[in-house]
Formats: C-alpha cells, structure tokens, sequence
C-alpha cells in the first residue's frame, strides 16, 4: 500500500510500523532533527543539564556536573564525531568551565568560582 502526503515547512511525518496511517507532528524545530541525520548536536539555549545526558549516552561515559552549571545556557552545533574532549573544549571557549576525567568519569566545574 502506498501512503503520500505533502508536507510544510515545520512538519514531519511518521509512519508506524504495523499501522496504515501517516501521523503529521508539527515540530518547533526540525533544525535539530536535521542536524541529528548530519551527524550534528544542535542546541538552542539548552541548560547544561540537559545536554550532558544526551553527551552520556553518546559517548558512553558518565559526565558529572556541578550544580551551580547546571542552567548555563548551551547554544550551537557541534560535530557528535569529535571526541567528548574536544566538543567540552568547545564548550569551555564561551562558557566559564574546567572538566577533568578521573576512572572513566569527566567532571564538569566552574571555572574560577
């Protein structure tokens, strides 16, 4: 069975498997979803917090933050093939932070507290 539908900027489409409908999902930002098929992280004034988890199933590493970084805003697109050292180097270009690794685990401070 063949299913079309057209679709306009700012949407995206979905079809279930074992279902014969297409879901239309209106998305606030198909920016990021692009940039996850280019291979890209894509953040846009997430909280630290919540980007760590996303870098912890990544990568395969448990990355410990302090607290007090834990709302500082992340905001734009870096390559989910450099390794987790480089994009927390790129992080720490704009933002105030140090990371060191210790047994497996990087943790994540403030710089100059």
């Amino acid at each position: 069975m063949e299913h079309r539908c057209l679709l306009s900027r700012g949407k995206q489409a979905f079809l279930e498997k074992d279902k014969p409908k297409i879901l239309l999902i209106q998305s606030e930002n198909v920016e990021k979803a692009n940039a996850w098929r280019k291979g890209l992280f894509y953040f846009d004034n997430e909280k630290f917090a919540e980007v760590v988890p996303e870098f912890e199933q990544w990568y395969g590493i448990r990355i410990v933050i302090d607290p007090k970084i834990a709302g500082l805003p992340i905001t734009g697109m870096i390559s989910r093939y450099e390794n987790i050292r480089e994009v927390l180097a790129i992080i720490k270009m704009t933002n105030n932070i140090n990371y060191i690794e210790r047994k497996g685990t990087i943790y994540v401070t403030e710089a100059n507290p």
